[in-house]
């Protein structure tokens, strides 16, 4: 015969065996999940100062751009004035040369061109 203090005793001790085996399971799992949260936040973290380093790169090249941009410009204003001036002594070279054979055959003063 089983006294009813010791069944009780006993269920006690069944249920605080049972409790400690829950709490120590929830306490597997909360620890599993903080290690989890705590790798996300490095993750995180390394993916802010990857951001960082993007943004860097990204105003560097922003600067070099427009710094390529006004040189090209500058350059493209460059030969455009030199293309101008060799324009215009080639066209100055032609008239000249145009001049100098209309006087050759009419003379300075025309006079070999001229009715009479």
């Amino acid at each position: 015969v089983v006294s009813t203090q010791s069944t009780g005793n006993f269920f006690i001790a069944v249920m605080t065996s049972s409790s400690n085996d829950r709490v120590k399971g929830l306490q597997k799992e909360v620890d599993s999940v903080k290690g989890i949260m705590l790798g996300n936040i490095d993750k995180v973290i390394q993916r802010g100062d990857k951001l960082e380093e993007l943004m860097t790169t990204s105003e560097q090249l922003l600067a070099d751009s427009e710094r390529f941009k006004g040189g090209a410009t500058a350059l493209k204003r460059h030969f455009c004035i030199r293309n101008l001036k060799i324009c215009c002594v080639i066209s100055c070279i032609f008239m000249f040369v145009i001049m100098f054979t209309v006087f050759g055959i009419c003379g300075f003063k025309f006079e070999k061109c001229r009715s009479s």
